[in-house]
């Protein structure tokens, strides 16, 4: 599907006589006649108010039976498994005829509209209001210097009409410019086109005033554009940092796409763009089909350290372009727009992918050994020291991803894994299994790179059992016991066993033992808040409970930011009082404290790897040994 479409940026001046136009007007019937064939659905999008973060727009029917017309806005966006009721920003809802006359329409659930359509109507025109605020979780948001819509937030669908082709048409304050990994309509410079509802929802629109330039891809065209939240409109940020420079952006990101292209054996779109915001506490990204939006905080173009983050962020949404947006799991194909799409292959679609975003920095020269390693080590760490590593197993997190990961509770670490952490982590043990079970010939990038040939956009959803028996067929081995101790149940995992497959150790750093309750804090009223508890630990075991605000330990004040520092002052053993507010009646509580094992898992180089081990190393890390 993908592969005949192009990405396409343009640039648009709005008209003199529609400054002043309160929303978009359905084009006239002259202005319509000089393309053929008119398309049945088009949009007419308004952001003259985007100061005032309201977009307006009008949806064109046409050829609509007479009866009721079914009108629907999804209640999640693909990449963010989570219900947000976009609908709930829409406002000022009406229906009309093609020649004006209003029309019934009335809600009949949160998100989906019946519209009366009698006979003689040739078109009917939907009128309704966005409010555009949410620039967090990547839906809409507009100001005085662009507007950004993921379609999923904005674009009603007649559920009737889901595969017919597209228009959509930005009224846009003077000086804007649009990106998009949507299509310029051949015979109107000012509208986008789209085949059908799904490519527009996978698509979003970054319009108004941003950094914008190319590069390209050995034959490959794509694009950044950046825009730079906070600044006015054509006042120039006062620095973008020692590290913004386009043309080491273009180096470092070909990087990337190189090293993810040569796992998959070929790019699956004619053009991309990454759409970048780039504001202070920006940070996240989802990915689409020929394009991704990210954001960043200023400090990424700064600190070495941040761009390096940067990079990761970039890389983990490129490897989305295969692993997700054209290899799908079941469940999730098709989308269904209205309600929750169950699977239990996210540790694949989100963990492979956060497995992978380190993998290719490393073979593109990104990251040195030191780095990858330390990364490698933190997924160890992080598993081993997660107690709900042995509550909850991989598939399990992947089908609750709707009601737990988005929405954790202050229990969750004592009982979820992140589908992506665990899915990361699973990766690489499997990666291992399968270089040494086939002495290093094959990996788990020729399992990825066969469901990918194997389960095209365009044909059916790959299942578990297609993932075990390809990685069985990369393995030459059964690894059945794999799938059914680590990714059904929660067996530890023998991380040593595995890594030592690449000439890795795995070793736990020496650091002194901590004095704690086994509870996290929070600065909160003057005191500390009590924000998370372990199963099990002193905290527990005495009755503290979350939301508990401490606001005196052995008689002397303390706040969130110290009170762990101060616990661990103290001796093993000692017993601590802590003088607490719960609902607002002060209270008293002696605690003995707990200790706690320091140090962190870390993975390093072995001093004497025999051959084999060096060269599955080698292989994994596209890098020499010593390097």
């Amino acid at each position: 599907m993908l592969g005949t479409s192009v990405f396409a940026v343009v640039a648009f001046a709005m008209l003199a006589s529609c400054a002043s136009l309160d929303g978009p007007l359905p084009e006239s019937p002259a202005a319509r006649q000089h393309r053929d064939p008119p398309r049945r659905v088009e949009y007419v999008v308004g952001l003259t108010e985007a100061k005032a973060q309201t977009i307006s727009v009008s949806m064109i029917v046409r050829a609509v039976p007479p009866g009721e017309l079914e009108l629907c806005l999804p209640v999640w966006r693909p990449g963010r498994y989570q219900v947000l009721d976009m609908a709930s920003t829409v406002s000022g809802v009406s229906a009309r005829s093609g020649d004006g006359r209003p029309r019934d329409i009335r809600k009949v659930e949160k998100a989906t509209w019946m519209v009366s359509v009698v006979p003689g109507d040739d078109e009917i025109i939907i009128d309704y209001r966005v409010y555009a605020n949410s620039i967090g979780d990547r839906t809409r948001h507009a100001d005085e210097s662009h507007a950004y819509l993921s379609p999923a937030s904005v674009f009603m669908y007649a559920p009737s009409m889901r595969q017919e082709p597209l228009l959509v048409r930005l009224i846009m304050p003077e000086g804007w410019r649009i990106a998009t990994g949507l299509e310029p309509d051949p015979g109107d410079a000012s509208a986008l086109v789209a085949p059908d509802y799904d490519i527009l929802v996978d698509s979003p629109i970054e319009a108004g005033f941003h950094d914008l330039f190319d590069f390209d891809v050995d034959g490959t065209p794509h694009q950044i554009a950046v825009w730079w939240g906070g600044v006015a409109p054509g006042v120039q940020p006062s620095r973008r940092g020692k590290l913004f420079c386009e043309k080491k952006l273009a180096e470092d990101f070909t990087k990337i796409i190189r090293a993810q292209r040569d796992i998959f054996g070929s790019l699956p779109y004619a053009r991309y763009v990454f759409l970048v915001h780039c504001y202070q506490g920006g940070g996240g990204g989802t990915e689409h089909l020929n394009s991704t939006i990210v954001g960043c905080s200023p400090a990424a173009f700064e600190e070495e350290s941040r761009y390096r983050s940067f990079l990761t962020l970039i890389s983990h949404e490129m490897f989305h372009t295969w692993n997700v947006k054209q290899l799908r799991p079941a469940g999730i194909k098709p989308y269904d727009y209205q309600r929750e799409n169950y699977t239990d292959l996210l540790w694949v679609a989100e963990g492979a992918t956060t497995y992978y975003e380190n993998v290719a920095l490393v073979r593109a020269g990104l990251i040195t050994l030191d780095h990858f390693l330390g990364d490698i080590g933190g997924l160890v760490d992080g598993d081993r020291k997660r107690i709900g590593s042995s509550v909850q197993s991989a598939e399990e997190s992947s089908f609750d991803a709707w009601i737990k990961f988005n929405r954790p509770s202050p229990d969750h670490a004592n009982t979820t894994v992140s589908f992506y952490d665990k899915g990361a982590q699973l990766s690489l043990v499997l990666d291992m299994l399968i270089r040494n079970a086939s002495s290093g010939e094959r990996s788990l990038d020729d399992v990825m790179r066969e469901l990918f040939e194997k389960f095209p956009l365009s044909g059916p959803a790959f299942t578990s059992r297609d993932f075990r028996e390809a990685a069985n067929r990369a393995a030459g081995v059964d690894l059945s016991w794999f799938f059914d101790r680590h990714v059904a149940r929660t067996d530890p995992v023998d991380y040593e066993s595995a890594l030592r497959a690449a000439g890795l150790e795995v070793s736990l750093s020496e650091a002194p033992a901590r004095r704690t309750i086994g509870a996290a804090f929070e600065d909160a009223d003057g005191g500390a808040r009590v924000s998370s508890i372990e199963t099990g630990s002193a905290a527990a075991k005495a009755g503290l409970l979350v939301g508990d605000i401490i606001v005196a330990l052995n008689d002397r004040r303390v706040r969130g930011g110290e009170i762990a520092t101060r616990m661990n002052e103290l001796g093993a053993g000692a017993t601590v009082e802590l003088t607490f507010f719960r609902m607002n009646v002060l209270r008293r509580l002696a605690i003995t404290l707990d200790e706690a094992k320091g140090g962190s898992w870390r993975v390093r180089r072995v001093e004497n790897p025999s051959p084999e081990q060096k060269r599955i190393f080698e292989s994994w890390t596209g890098r020499a040994w010593n390097d």
